[in-house]
Parts: structure tokens; sequence; C-alpha cells
């Protein structure tokens, strides 16, 4: 689909559906309080690249539900994690880019690779980044300087693909 829905929690009824971009994977708050929800794009025929729409970032006011921009990223994007700096990092299709969500432009690629999965640690400013090597076996986890220098990586559950830190 294209949209995402505000629901009342007190209710549990949908009170306004937005339109975004091609299929909605994730959606991160950045500091400011912006909503960016990661839309996939489509792949139209699968076997045939040619026909897909690429992936985007569509920025969210959730005070009034409104669109307010929206940021190329290209492939197909599916996760994102924001720094408390409000630099985002979006998994793609073979790597990792990053986003300045303060200016909403896109800075280049953060780092190559198939990652499932990315978190930002609020207090280093470290960023994680998930392998899930060949999915059947265990994967990995790399961890990155802000800076985008490879600092360390461990071995992690099959898929790894979401973090949660401890502050």
């Amino acid at each position: 689909g294209n949209t995402v829905s505000v629901i009342d929690l007190a209710s549990l009824t949908v009170t306004k559906t937005i339109t975004v971009a091609e299929n909605p994977a994730d959606v991160v708050r950045a500091p400011g309080g912006s909503l960016y929800v990661v839309c996939a794009g489509s792949y139209g025929d699968f076997g045939n690249p040619d026909d897909d729409t690429p992936a985007q970032l569509v920025v969210i006011d959730p005070l009034n539900d409104v669109v307010l921009d929206s940021v190329m990223v290209g492939g197909h994007a599916f996760r994102m994690a924001i720094g408390s700096d409000g630099t985002g990092y979006v998994v793609g299709e073979s790597n990792v880019v990053q986003i300045d969500t303060q200016n909403r432009i896109l800075l280049g690629t953060f780092a190559a690779g198939v990652f499932y999965g990315v978190g930002v640690d609020e207090a280093s400013g470290e960023v994680y980044l998930s392998d899930p090597r060949d999915y059947v076996s265990p994967g990995r986890v790399l961890v990155y300087s802000p800076n985008g220098t490879l600092r360390d990586e461990f071995e992690a559950g099959l898929i790894p693909g979401r973090f949660a830190f401890n502050q």
C-alpha cells in the first residue's frame, strides 16, 4: 500500500489516513518530533527491476498529521534508525546510507554490504548493523563509530534484526 493510519488509542479507531510513498516498512521518530516513514518502493514484476519504484523517506508532522517532505533513497530500503544528533541510517539492499534529518538530505553510503537491521546507541553514537549472513546460520553484528570506522563485530542469533539499548 501507500498509507499510514493514525489511530486513537483510547477508542482503537483510525482517525486519519496519510498517503505516503509505496510500501511503508518502518517508522522512526527524529529529534524534534518528526516521523520518518521508510517506504521500500514497489517491485512491480519481481523479475524485472526496470519497473520498480525507488525507496524514499516520507517525513510526517505528527502534531498535524501531514506530510512535510520526502527524501529519495533509491533501491529498496526497509529499516531505519536515527541517532540523538539527528543522523539517520537507512538499510537498503546492498548498503546503509546516511541521512541528515534536520536538513532532510541524503549524505551518502555509510557502509556497504547486505544488512538486516540497524540501531544507534544514543550514549556513544555507535551504529550497530546486523548481518544475516546466509539466513540459516548465526548472523553477526558489526559496530561502527559515528564516522564509519568498523570498531567491533560479534556473532548473534539467527537473522538478527532489531536493537534495544539499555541507557
